[in-house]
């Protein structure tokens, strides 16, 4: 019989779709496990226990606080004559210097605040 999966794409495959059932539970409160035998393998077997256990951590905290994302977002929708900038159109370059300027937060690149316009906030809220 020829191998569709080997056990390192299974054990990947496993751990992506433990995690997609807690994102779909919002965790582990309400959430049962019924184990049905499939050719002698029970389907929820215990890796996938464990794996639903080691839920993803959040990493580092958030450096930039809701509140300044709305500010940020709101100094977005301004036009940029407004602040004195000599442009129609806000660029990510002048509104992460306008941004800093403004003291919103002390550092941010230009990548960081378009992606923060694009999102909105972060997702791990």
């Amino acid at each position: 019989m020829p191998q569709v999966m080997d056990a390192d794409r299974v054990s990947r495959a496993l751990t992506r779709i433990s995690h997609e059932i807690l994102e779909r539970n919002r965790g582990t409160g309400e959430l049962a496990l019924v184990g049905i035998r499939t050719r002698g393998v029970p389907l929820a077997d215990p890796s996938i226990t464990a794996r639903l256990g080691d839920a993803p951590r959040p990493g580092t905290p958030a450096r930039i606080t809701p509140e300044q994302v709305c500010r940020i977002m709101a100094l977005a929708c301004e036009a940029p004559g407004e602040s004195g900038r000599p442009i129609s159109q806000w660029s990510t370059t002048e509104l992460a210097a306008e941004i800093k300027q403004r003291g919103i937060v002390e550092a941010i690149s230009p990548r960081h605040a378009a992606r923060l316009l694009k999102r909105g906030i972060s997702g791990r809220t």
